[in-house]
């Protein structure tokens, strides 16, 4: 069955580009928990960028900004695998938000009440999340 041009498709893709990311790159979950300040999410979104609509700013590296890693590991190509990547790369953060829940409620104290410290660094990290995303749709 050919599964172009169809949301089933498209959710394959991404499912499929992920695993490569594991599998080929090593990008491992708990290599993904490290990124807590929104890199796999603004890596993402500049991946989803339609270029030729919004034309990012490149670094001098050639890597756009906002790029949260070095210009080896930007490998734009055509308009479909760019959001594929995207997609997969959301997913990635997806998974390491559910992961950081789950490791949230295990830290819950006997008594119900939640360590604060972790609910601080966690609201931080999102709040360097959302700084990095406004700067980037400043552009």
């Amino acid at each position: 069955m050919n599964r172009e041009g169809t949301a089933m498709g498209a959710m394959t893709d991404i499912a499929l580009e992920r695993r490569r990311q594991i599998e080929e790159e090593g990008w491992t979950p708990g290599h993904d928990d490290a990124h807590t300040a929104g890199e796999l999410l603004r890596a993402a979104l500049i991946y989803a960028l339609d270029r030729s609509q919004n034309a990012p700013n490149y670094r001098e590296d050639g890597a756009p900004a906002g790029w949260p890693w070095g210009a080896d590991w930007w490998k734009p190509k055509d308009r479909r695998t760019d959001l594929v990547r995207a997609g997969a790369l959301c997913l990635a953060e997806m998974e390491r938000i559910t992961r950081a829940a789950a490791a949230l409620k295990a830290e819950k104290k006997g008594d119900g009440s939640v360590n604060l410290a972790h609910v601080e660094r966690h609201r931080k990290a999102i709040a360097a999340q959302i700084d990095a995303l406004d700067a980037l749709a400043a552009g």
